[in-house]
């Protein structure tokens, strides 16, 4: 009986741990040998995480919502967790697993807010039953890509400007800022018509956004440098003056001057012609408007921006409303005495680089994990980061990010040789025999240095192993789980299988 007890306590204990049985094994599993110590595997634990998650949010907290699980280490089984200062950066290509085995955990996971981006339906129909139950599940979807899933609402990105009555114009040039940055980054290094295109469309968003006019009607201002209507309205706000006579100046401009610069700046706010655009836009069709001040001081909502690369794309929209409720949590944690929000807020943003077209994320994102804001950026490749932000700031992000998760069907060479090269080599023995004629053979060792992971093997991981490269540790291989294979309690998994 005795013996009988210490195997159920032994069980109970492994299992409590956070440990996973291992899975069939794959060929590069025999690298852990040559990887992280159990040492620096145990520091991602459930254990660990959870003392360091109670010295910032409590016991009580730390027991519930220890930090977030993405996968268990390949050798030992044991789980590991990313904490609530973590920011994640996961790389891997297209239909490895990253939103079944990291988006949709982190969701399920988060103890707050949530604001997650996709270009699929996925991350909305596995996971609405459980969002709606915990708190307002806000599904921006214009392009119809859920066949209109969630309740109907609008954001109007004029109230971006109007959040801080001082501060207008800075919001304004902000806003204007996004919608310009695609033309400023592809102006083959002339950059006087969309610098020029992105002032007039300061002056323009700051007059309707001080005279509640719908978004709309930045559009129609733009496609028509005769109509002055917004220098008139900017003439009534004596402390803006510097921006009534901006955009007049470009109103005076030559006749073939003036067209590029509002030509441009047209182009640049072209998605709101769209009517399937203007119902999330502005008021006046139907729903409640969304707003992230409130959102961000929510229990549990959870708003999922959804757009597909196209012509009917609207990233710049998805762009918009990250950018906001980043802005508002980041003010919100400010407010606290410790300044961090009281609850985390998790960000999985799937296909960042089509979703989240912001060119600061980069040069904003360090600071975002002391203040609550849990970050996760999904990119295909090292590559695609360059190709959307540029190189100083991807690597900028690069060295921001905790802890980064490499998964195969990478095509980026860089990528590939660069975690090689972190990973580095092991020495292994080699034999090899000599023989001559009426002599036995003669058996001799050495020792050479090997690769652990060539480039190549890298690029071509299993599906189901991430490389983990968290900070101060070694490189660790990972086994993903998917959200089916999770052992959360039987509710969760109800709901996540309903749809």
């Amino acid at each position: 009986m005795g013996a009988f007890l210490a195997i159920m306590i032994g069980l109970w204990v492994w299992a409590g741990s956070g440990s996973k049985k291992k899975k069939k094994s794959t060929r590069v599993d025999s690298a852990t040998q040559h990887l992280a110590s159990k040492k620096d595997i145990q520091t991602l634990s459930k254990k660990a995480v959870a003392e360091s998650t109670e010295r910032l949010y409590g016991q009580e907290f730390a027991e519930k919502s220890p930090g977030l699980r993405f996968g268990h280490e390949v050798s030992t089984g044991i789980g590991l967790y990313g904490g609530w200062e973590d920011l994640h950066l996961i790389m891997a290509g297209p239909r490895v697993g990253k939103t079944t085995s990291s988006v949709i955990p982190a969701i399920v996971e988060a103890p707050g807010p949530v604001v997650t981006t996709s270009n699929k339906p996925d991350i909305v129909t596995d996971t609405i039953a459980l969002t709606s139950k915990r708190g307002t599940a806000w599904v921006f979807d214009p392009q119809g890509i859920t066949n209109g899933m969630g309740e109907k609402w609008y954001y109007d990105p004029l109230s971006y400007i109007r959040t801080e009555a001082d501060n207008m114009d800075a919001a304004a040039a902000s806003l204007s800022g996004i919608f310009a940055a695609p033309y400023m980054r592809d102006n083959g290094g002339d950059n006087y018509f969309p610098s020029s295109a992105r002032n007039l469309l300061t002056g323009l968003l700051l007059a309707a956004a001080l005279e509640n006019r719908p978004i709309s009607d930045v559009l129609l201002w733009a496609s028509d440098a005769r109509n002055q209507e917004p220098v008139e309205l900017l003439a009534g706000y004596h402390q803006w003056s510097f921006w009534r006579k901006t955009i007049q100046s470009l109103y005076n401009l030559t006749d073939k001057t003036r067209d590029g610069v509002f030509g441009q700046a047209q182009n640049m706010v072209s998605v709101f012609s769209r009517s399937e655009v203007q119902r999330w836009v502005e008021p006046g069709h139907g729903g409640k408007e969304f707003v992230p001040e409130e959102f961000v001081r929510s229990k549990g909502d959870t708003l999922y921006l959804l757009s597909k690369e196209g012509p009917r794309s609207v990233g710049i929209i998805t762009t918009i409303l990250t950018v906001a409720v980043m802005e508002a949590a980041e003010a919100y944690g400010q407010q606290q005495p410790n300044g961090r929000l009281p609850v985390p807020m998790v960000c999985p943003l799937d296909e960042t680089a089509n979703t989240v077209l912001w060119q600061e994320l980069p040069n904003v994102v360090s600071h975002y994990g002391s203040r609550g804001i849990i970050l996760m950026t999904y990119l295909q490749s090292y590559s695609q980061g360059i190709n959307l932000w540029g190189k100083e700031k991807m690597e900028a992000l690069w060295s921001a990010t905790t802890i980064k998760c490499i998964g195969g069907g990478i095509d980026d060479d860089e990528l590939t040789k660069r975690m090689s090269e972190l990973i580095g080599v092991h020495e292994e023995y080699q034999r090899s025999a000599s023989h001559s004629a009426g002599s036995p053979a003669q058996i001799s060792r050495s020792i050479r240095e090997k690769q652990t992971l060539t480039p190549a093997e890298i690029a071509s991981l299993p599906r189901g192993r991430w490389l983990v490269r968290a900070v101060g540790r070694r490189p660790i291989l990972a086994a993903s789980e998917p959200f089916w294979e999770r052992d959360w309690d039987k509710e969760t998994k109800q709901l996540l299988t309903s749809n």
